[in-house]
Formats: structure tokens, C-alpha cells, sequence
């Protein structure tokens, strides 16, 4: 019986909790670590840009590419993310739940750079590609500049991501 009632009192004790119950000092919920939300498994690519090198990760399916770089609190330098379409044509991209400052390089099917965007964080309006595109590709805020991108200059798109987007 002893032994019972030592039980009962340990669950008791127990379960009551511990620490200070009262609700302003709770800590708030933290967002989601960048790690929980830059998927391992993403196909990624090193891709020439200019006069530079960058590591892209490979968006070529819908989920991939309505997810984008969301919920990310930065992006490494040198990387980036390539989104393949199956067509060409004109494009948007918003920032809804992106906490970066991005810029989008448009891309043509043949290579052509059709234009280059800034994209502020949270910004939900669309930013349009200004003219028929099938890749776009989201850098950090002055890597294209850096590694001397410009509208027309026709960039070599490696033949795996031209088979990805048929």
C-alpha cells in the first residue's frame, strides 16, 4: 500500500508542472530554424553567371517553385535558386513569406537574360518577367550586378535543366 501511495503522490507531483505559470514570461515560439525549411534532398546545380560562380538549388515542380526561398531568414552568399518552367512565357513572382531582399534574373529558353528585378520582403505584388520566359533565378540583392549580368547577355543553360523543363 506503501508503495501504491508513493506512486499516487510522484504522478500528483508530477503532472501539476513546474516554474512560473504566468503567461507574460513564457517564452514566444521561435520561427522555424532555416535549416527545417532548405530541403537536403533539393537537386541543386553550379551554374555560371557572368563572371561568377553560384550554387543553385533546382525548383522544377510545382510544390518546389510555389515554395521558392520562403521562410528563410537568409541566403548563403554565392547561392541562389533556379526556377524551371515547362514553357516560355511571360512570368510573376511575388514574395508572400519571404524575409529577404532578392533580385530575379528572367531567362529566356535560349539563354537570354530578359530582365533583372529587385524583390522586397513580404512584397505581395507581382513582379513581371517584361517579356516570354522559361527560367528565373533568385539571387541575393547586387549579385547580378557583381558578377556583371545585363538584359540580352545569353547565358549557357546547362542540357539537364533544358530536358527538366520539356
Amino acid at each position: 500500500m506503501r508503495r501504491f501511495s508513493l506512486l499516487i503522490l510522484s504522478f500528483l507531483v508530477g503532472s501539476t508542472g513546474c516554474g512560473d505559470r504566468n503567461p507574460t514570461t513564457l517564452p514566444s515560439p521561435s520561427p522555424p530554424p532555416t535549416s527545417a525549411v532548405t530541403p537536403s534532398s533539393q537537386a541543386r546545380i553550379t551554374l555560371q553567371l557572368g563572371s561568377r560562380s553560384f550554387e543553385l538549388e533546382v525548383a522544377d515542380d510545382d510544390p518546389e517553385r510555389q515554395k521558392g526561398l520562403m521562410y528563410r531568414s537568409e541566403l548563403p552568399a554565392g547561392t541562389g535558386m533556379i526556377f524551371v518552367f515547362p514553357d516560355e512565357e511571360e512570368r510573376g513572382f511575388w514574395m508572400k513569406n519571404t524575409y529577404i531582399p532578392l533580385e530575379i534574373v528572367y531567362v529566356d529558353s535560349k539563354g537570354a537574360i530578359v530582365s533583372i528585378k529587385r524583390m522586397e520582403p513580404h512584397d505581395q505584388r507581382s513582379t513581371r518577367s517584361g517579356g516570354p520566359a522559361q527560367y528565373a533565378i533568385e539571387l541575393n540583392i547586387g549579385d547580378a550586378a557583381s558578377a556583371g549580368l545585363s538584359v540580352g547577355q545569353v547565358l549557357s543553360i546547362p542540357p539537364d535543366l533544358v530536358k527538366a523543363a520539356r
